[in-house]
């Protein structure tokens, strides 16, 4: 057997899950995931030590888990069920997207190292701990990052008696992925980026804030994020401007402001 992934609990909890979904039998899920009837037995019963990509995204759908599930339980994180009228196909969608699905893919089909893995595992813990709160501010949500590299980085490697991708790759890209897939959080809260007003707003200000565009959210989240990011990683790397910045109306157009 594989001593990197877990089957056993794979097998445990796609038994568990095809009871309480009234599934009787292997054949019933064998069609509702368009597999074999034989490749369900090896599942349920733990006769293999890997499975291909499209094979554990077919249990995935045909059991109402979060795309990823499958893949999360063997490597140690329990099965995201969706609400039973949550439609499949949303919930695919909402799992992740086509990004996340075609790395994964592009990953070797009997889970060797891989960053494809690495990254999906990244993505799934970071899943499990928001789920759907609604009270998690940027810097909580960055903390979970942070408890997901480590998560990634200690036991996936342990499990593998190799390094993980996670430890080739640079701070500067450590970063960049994170912050990509931390991105897809951010709408949840941003309340700690807002200023806490101390006073009530003169005139001047409320007129000066009436005439201002509405600022893009993301530019607060970017600054919040990238800032925090870099900590966490001990990094030293100094993110590129905010796509979301707008240009000084006082300076030239492409100055820079220049210390004198």
């Amino acid at each position: 057997m594989n001593p990197n992934v877990d089957t056993q609990a794979l097998a445990q909890a796609v038994t568990q899950r095809r009871a309480t979904l009234g599934i009787d039998t292997q054949r019933e899920l064998a069609e509702k995931a368009d597999l074999s009837p034989r490749m369900v037995g090896e599942i349920e019963n733990a006769r293999r030590d890997s499975y291909r990509d499209s094979t554990l995204f077919k249990i995935d759908r045909a059991l109402n888990w979060k795309l990823g599930s499958s893949q999360g339980v063997l490597n140690g994180l329990p099965p995201y069920p969706l609400e039973d009228h949550v439609d499949t196909d949303e919930a695919v969608e909402e799992g992740f997207d086509d990004e996340d699905i075609e790395g994964v893919s592009a990953g070797t089909n009997d889970y060797d190292i891989s960053v494809s893995e690495d990254r999906l595992t990244f993505t799934i813990y970071i899943d499990r701990r928001v789920g759907d709160r609604d009270d998690f501010t940027v810097t909580a949500l960055l903390d979970v990052a942070e408890e997901a590299f480590e998560f990634v980085s200690d036991r996936i490697e342990q499990s593998r008696s190799q390094p993980s991708e996670l430890a080739g790759m640079s701070d500067k890209e450590r970063l960049e992925w994170a912050h990509k897939i931390i991105e897809k959080f951010a709408p949840l809260q941003r309340r700690d980026t807002e200023p806490t007003p101390t006073s009530a707003p003169t005139e001047q200000e409320k007129s000066a804030a009436a005439s201002a565009a509405t600022p893009d959210p993301a530019v607060a989240y970017d600054d919040v994020a990238q800032a925090k990011l870099a900590e966490v990683l001990q990094s030293d790397y100094t993110p590129a401007a905010s796509p979301h910045a707008q240009l000084d109306p006082h300076n030239g157009v492409g100055e820079e402001n220049q210390d004198e």
